[in-house]
């Protein structure tokens, strides 16, 4: 792809394309950070996600939130599913303390009224374990989480000694890129993608084998740049931490690096 109207700023997008696989309110944040940087950025999560097609144990777990001792939210799509499923008389927590993966999942959670205790340093399910109270043995703990979601957390927390419990909030299905990002791909005009999560790395991989070649790759953690691997993809960088400031100046260097590579 051309990188001729490229900067090779340090913090800078200058005169490149990112496409960045996020959607919604979460996604118009980080294309407003690109632009900030003088980039242009494509939205598009290559995916829709869709109500569990089981909601009785989600409907059932959010009856029986004060119950539990312990909510762990990876997603908004998390919270928001969760509250959907409580219906009109809305969340009950109780006494429940809640563990979110990152700032933007605590704040989606603390808007719903519910008492976040637990956000990791390092924003990511790794980084949630690492922080987990170590005095949370025989604990109920209720994981709402994607059909498609590793069984990391469960399984780690299960050897903790807690209680996981897990249920299914969300479904994703693949869909076709919008127009705009299938022509700027096809035209060689996507400098950099970030990859935001394992199913949307899954999922560009898919689309990006239609489009050569494959531009910059960033994931936002290791388990993002492990399914991107695993589906084919040569991931150039994965940022300490993945806030947006923190991804954006790692994907300007890895563009910066291949920029002064090229032949």
């Amino acid at each position: 792809m051309s990188d001729d109207d490229a900067t090779s700023d340090g913090d800078g997008l200058r005169g490149r394309t990112v496409l960045l696989t996020r959607a919604g309110e979460g996604g118009r944040i980080w294309q407003t950070q690109v632009r900030a940087r003088g980039g242009d950025a494509l939205l598009d999560a290559l995916q829709d996600y869709r109500p569990t097609s089981r909601p009785e144990a989600l409907i059932a777990a959010a009856a029986d939130l004060a119950g539990y001792d312990w909510l762990v939210l990876t997603s908004v799509r998390a919270v928001e599913a969760l509250v959907a499923a409580a219906g009109a008389g809305g969340l009950r927590p109780g006494g429940v303390a809640v563990a979110a993966v990152g700032n933007a999942t605590a704040e989606a959670a603390r808007r719903v009224g519910l008492a976040v205790v637990l956000v990791p340093e390092r924003q990511s399910a790794e980084g949630l374990l690492a922080a987990w109270p170590l005095t949370t043995a025989g604990a109920r703990v209720l994981l709402p989480l994607s059909a498609l979601a590793p069984s990391t957390l469960p399984d780690a927390l299960a050897a903790f000694g807690a209680v996981p419990e897990r249920v299914e909030a969300y479904t994703v299905q693949p869909r076709p890129p919008r127009l705009e990002v299938e022509r700027a791909l096809s035209e060689g005009r996507v400098h950099g993608v970030v990859l935001t999560s394992g199913s949307t790395a899954r999922r560009f991989a898919e689309v990006a084998a239609a489009h050569p070649p494959v531009p910059v790759v960033v994931a936002i953690g290791q388990p993002t740049a492990e399914a991107a691997t695993a589906a084919g993809l040569t991931v150039d960088a994965v940022p300490d931490h993945p806030d947006p400031g923190s991804v954006l100046l790692t994907l300007a260097d890895a563009l910066d690096a291949r920029l002064e590579n090229r032949p």
